[in-house]
C-alpha cells in the first residue's frame, strides 16, 4: 500500500457504513474503484476478503419469512454482486456502471459528475471514508432531499440548520409552515430550549391552501450516520409534536432520507416499524434534475481519491 494524504484515500472496509450495510460498502468500493480504472473480479474481491478477515462477518444481520436462522449466504463477492444486480434492475439508465467479465465497469457520462448517481454516491463516499472536502455532504444530502421532493411536486421548506443562518427554531418554523401555506402555533410547545430543529430538517407538503386544517403533511430527517442509526434517526421526527407545532388534526407522516444504498431486508426491517418512509439512493437518483455544484464539488473529490 502506497503512502498517501490522510483523507485522500478510499480503501476496502466493510464497516464503513456500519454492520447493517456492508455488502452496500462493498459495492460502493466497487464503484469507486471502476471510477479509478481499477478492474476488481469477483475473484479478487474474495481474495480481498480473505485478507481482511471478512469471513467471520455476518453476511445476513436480518431474518425474514423463509429463513434458515443457521443459514449465512454464499461469500462477500456473491452478496456485493446481488446488491449491484439489485441497483442495476431499480435504476436501469440511471445506474453508471456495467458487469463485464466478472468485475464492474463505468460506462455513465465522460465526466462523471455529470451523473446523478455518482453525485449521491460521493455525497456517501466523502463522509463515509472522511475525504478532505469544503463542501459538506451533510448539508448537501439536506438540499438534494428537498431538491427531490420539489421535483416530485411537493411544496418543501428547509428546516435544517444548513439552511438556517442563525436563526431560531420558533422564526425558522413559522416561515418554513407558513410558506406551505400551514398555519403554525404561535408558541410551539412543549419543544426544547435549545431547540435547533426538533428532528427534522425537511418540511414537505401537498397543501390545499385554504387556511383550514387537514393538509398532507410530510417530516424528514436526512442524515449520513452510519445504518446501525438509522433506525433511531427514523423515530426522531415525532408526528405528535409537529401535528401540536402545525395546528393540523391528522398526524404528519414521517420519513429519513439517506444517500446510502439500504440493502432490501433492513429496508423491510424499517419499515416494520411503521414508524415512516425511507429515501435512500435507490429512490433518489431517479428523481434529481442533475446535480448541484456541491455534489459536483463532492464528486472531483471522491474521484481524485486514491483507491487502495
Amino acid at each position: 500500500m502506497t503512502a498517501a494524504a490522510v483523507g485522500s484515500v478510499v480503501e476496502a472496509n466493510i464497516d464503513v457504513y456500519g454492520s447493517m450495510a456492508r455488502a452496500s460498502a462493498i459495492a460502493d468500493y466497487l464503484e469507486v474503484a471502476a471510477l479509478a480504472g481499477q478492474r476488481i473480479t469477483s475473484d479478487d474481491l474474495a481474495d480481498i476478503a480473505e485478507q481482511l478477515n471478512w469471513s467471520r462477518k455476518r453476511r445476513r444481520q436480518v431474518l425474514v419469512d423463509g429463513d434458515d436462522p443457521e443459514d449465512d449466504p454464499d461469500g462477500w463477492p456473491e452478496v456485493a454482486f446481488s446488491v449491484i444486480d439489485e441497483r442495476i434492475d431499480i435504476l436501469g439508465k440511471h445506474y453508471p456502471f456495467k458487469i463485464s467479465r466478472r468485475a464492474l465497469r463505468y460506462s455513465g457520462p465522460s465526466d462523471p459528475s455529470d451523473s446523478g448517481y455518482i453525485g449521491v454516491l460521493a455525497i456517501t463516499v466523502v463522509h463515509a471514508w472522511g475525504l478532505t472536502s469544503t463542501t459538506q455532504p451533510t448539508e448537501e444530502l439536506e438540499d438534494l432531499a428537498a431538491r427531490v421532493l420539489a421535483a416530485r411536486n411537493l411544496d418543501v421548506a428547509r428546516m435544517g440548520t444548513a439552511d438556517r443562518s442563525g436563526v431560531g427554531f420558533v422564526e425558522n418554523l413559522h416561515a418554513g409552515a407558513s410558506s406551505l401555506g400551514l398555519r403554525p402555533a404561535l408558541n410551539p410547545v412543549p419543544r426544547s430550549r435549545s431547540a435547533k430543529d426538533a428532528g427534522v430538517d425537511t418540511l414537505a407538503a401537498l397543501t390545499w391552501r385554504d387556511g383550514r386544517s387537514g393538509q398532507w403533511v410530510m417530516i424528514g430527517q436526512a442524515t449520513c450516520a452510519k445504518s446501525t442509526e438509522w433506525k433511531m434517526k427514523l423515530a426522531q421526527p415525532e408526528p405528535n409534536t409537529w401535528r401540536a407545532y402545525l395546528q393540523e388534526a391528522v398526524d404528519p407522516l414521517p420519513f429519513l432520507v439517506v444517500p446510502h444504498h439500504v440493502e432490501a431486508r433492513h429496508l423491510a426491517l424499517l419499515l416494520s416499524s411503521r414508524r415512516g418512509l425511507v429515501l435512500d439512493r435507490l429512490r433518489l437518483v431517479p428523481a434529481k434534475r442533475g446535480n448541484s455544484d456541491g455534489e459536483r464539488a463532492l464528486a472531483k473529490v471522491m474521484l481524485a481519491a486514491q483507491v487502495q
